[in-house]
C-alpha cells in the first residue's frame, strides 16, 4: 500500500512557508494604502490553515521518505506552491483570469521569466513584490528551504535534495545541513550586495528590492514594461550580468583581475569588499631582473593586501629564468601567498615554491584554449575530475563567457562531477599542500 502521509505532511509545511512568504506583499500594500493588502491577508490565512491541516494531520515521528516518494513529492510541491502562488493574481487588482494567473505563478516559481502582464504602472506594489518573491524562492529552489528544517520533523531530507538539484549527495558534503546552509546564507548574501549595488547606481530603493531578487534567481522579472531598457544604464546592465552569472554558477569561483591597472585594483577591491576570493593576475616585464621582480610583487600585494594567490597570467613569463623563480618564491614565502602557474615543462618557479613552502600548482586547463567548444570543455572537466582523485586537487581557469558558464553547469549535471568538489583557489592549493 502507497504511503502519501509524508508526502502531504512535507506539502503542509510548504504552504505555512509560502502563507508566511504572502505577509510580505501584504504589509507593503498596507503601508502604500493599497485595498489588496486585504487579499493577501485572506489569502495567506486560507494557505496557512490548509497547510496547518495537512502537517498536523499527517505527522507521525517514525514518518520516512523514499526514493520514489521524493519523486512525487519534487513535483507535487511545485504545482501546489505554484497553484497557492497564483491567487494573488486573480483576486488582487490585477484580476487574471485562473490560467494566466497559474501561468504567471508557475513563470516565477520556476524562474522561466515569461509573463502575460503588460501594463505593470497598473500594479499595486504587493503584486509586484508577490511576483519577485516567487522568482526568488524558485532560484533557490522551495525543496531546498524544505529540506533545511525536515531534519527537526525526523524526516529524511537527502532524497529531496538529490531530486531538486541531480546531483548525488553522497560526496557532496559530509553534513547536509551544513550544505544547505551555507546554500541560503550565500543566496541571501548575494541577494543584499546586489540590492545595495543597484542602489548606489541609480535606482531607488523599491526598484533595487524588486531587481536583485530576479538577478539573483536569474528569472528576470521587473517592475517596468522595457524591462531593464526603462534605467538606461550600462553600469546598471553591467550588475546584472555580474550578479547574473554568480547567481547561476554551480561552483565555488575565484575571481582574477590583472594588478597592473588601477581600474581593475579597484575592480579587485569591489569584489573582495563583496566576500568573494580574489587572486592577482600578474606578468613580468621582458628582462626583469630579482629585484624589480620583488619590487613588482610588493606593489600589486600592497594594491590589494586581501589577495589570497597570485596567478600567473601569461604562460612562462614568472619563470623566464631561475634569478625570476627564485625571487618570486622568495617573495611569496614571506607573504604568505599561494602561487598557480602554467606548466611550462621545466617549472623553475614550481621547484623552487616547494623548496620553501609556498603552496604552489600549475593549472591543468584554461577552457579558453577550447575557442567556445562546449564539448571539448566538458571532456577536459571528466579528465580534471579524475586527475584531482590521483593528486588531490587540480586548478582550471577560464573566463566568465557564456559558453564556459552553459559547459561548467552541463558538466556539474553528470555523474563525473559528483565524484569532486567544487572550490576555490586558495582550498585547491591546500588540498595539495603537504
Amino acid at each position: 500500500m502507497r504511503d502519501f502521509r509524508p508526502i502531504l505532511n512535507i506539502l503542509g509545511l510548504l504552504l505555512c512557508i509560502e502563507s508566511i512568504a504572502l505577509l510580505i506583499p501584504m504589509i507593503f500594500d498596507y503601508i502604500n494604502n493599497n485595498e489588496d493588502w486585504k487579499q493577501f491577508f485572506f489569502i495567506s490565512c486560507l494557505t496557512f490553515f490548509i497547510g496547518l491541516v495537512l502537517y498536523v494531520g499527517f505527522k507521525n515521528e517514525k514518518l520516512k521518505i523514499n526514493l520514489r516518494q521524493a519523486f512525487l513529492l519534487t513535483i507535487l510541491s511545485w504545482l501546489v506552491i505554484a497553484l497557492f502562488g497564483s491567487l494573488p493574481f486573480m483576486y488582487s487588482s490585477s484580476s487574471l483570469n485562473f490560467t494566466n494567473a497559474f501561468f504567471e505563478s508557475v513563470s516565477g516559481i520556476t524562474t522561466t521569466g515569461s509573463t502575460v502582464i503588460s501594463n505593470f504602472d497598473s500594479l499595486s506594489e504587493g503584486i509586484l513584490i508577490w511576483r519577485s518573491l516567487l522568482q526568488w524562492f524558485g532560484g533557490i529552489g522551495i525543496i531546498v528551504l524544505a529540506v533545511a528544517i525536515l531534519p527537526t520533523l525526523q524526516i529524511g531530507g537527502m532524497q529531496l535534495l538529490h531530486m531538486e538539484h541531480d546531483d548525488p549527495y553522497e560526496k557532496t558534503l559530509p553534513k547536509i545541513n551544513k550544505f544547505i546552509f551555507e546554500i541560503i546564507f550565500l543566496y541571501f548574501g548575494l541577494t543584499i550586495l546586489c540590492l545595495f549595488s543597484y542602489y548606489f547606481n541609480g535606482m531607488n530603493a523599491f526598484d533595487s528590492l524588486i531587481h536583485s531578487m530576479t538577478t539573483i534567481s536569474t528569472g528576470g522579472f521587473s517592475n517596468k514594461s522595457l524591462s531593464f531598457g526603462y534605467f538606461d544604464s550600462q553600469t546598471l546592465e553591467s550588475i546584472s550580468i555580474l550578479f547574473m552569472i554568480l547567481g547561476s554558477l554551480p561552483f565555488t569561483v575565484t575571481i582574477a583581475v590583472p594588478a597592473k591597472i588601477d581600474v581593475h585594483n579597484a575592480l579587485m577591491r569591489y569584489y573582495r569588499d563583496e566576500g568573494f576570493e580574489v587572486a592577482l593576475l600578474i606578468d613580468l616585464p621582458e628582462g626583469s631582473n630579482a629585484t624589480e621582480v620583488t619590487e613588482i610583487l610588493d606593489k600589486a600585494i600592497s594594491t590589494v593586501s586581501e589577495a589570497t594567490t597570485i596567478l600567473e597570467r601569461t604562460p612562462g613569463t614568472l619563470q623566464n629564468s631561475r634569478e625570476i623563480s627564485t625571487a618570486l618564491a622568495d617573495r611569496l614565502a614571506l607573504s604568505g601567498h599561494g602561487l598557480v602557474l602554467y606548466d611550462t615543462g621545466v617549472n623553475p618557479a614550481l621547484e623552487r615554491a616547494k623548496s620553501v613552502a609556498v603552496p604552489v600548482k600549475t593549472i591543468y586547463r584554461n577552457l579558453d584554449q577550447d575557442n567556445g567548444n562546449e564539448r571539448a570543455m566538458r571532456r577536459f572537466l571528466d579528465g580534471a575530475a579524475f586527475r584531482a582523485q590521483q593528486e588531490g586537487s587540480v586548478i582550471i581557469t577560464a573566463s566568465p563567457s557564456p559558453s564556459v558558464i552553459s559547459a561548467l553547469t552541463f558538466w556539474s549535471l553528470q555523474e563525473r562531477s559528483s565524484s569532486v568538489i567544487k572550490t576555490s583557489l586558495s582550498q585547491a592549493l591546500l588540498a595539495s599542500f603537504p
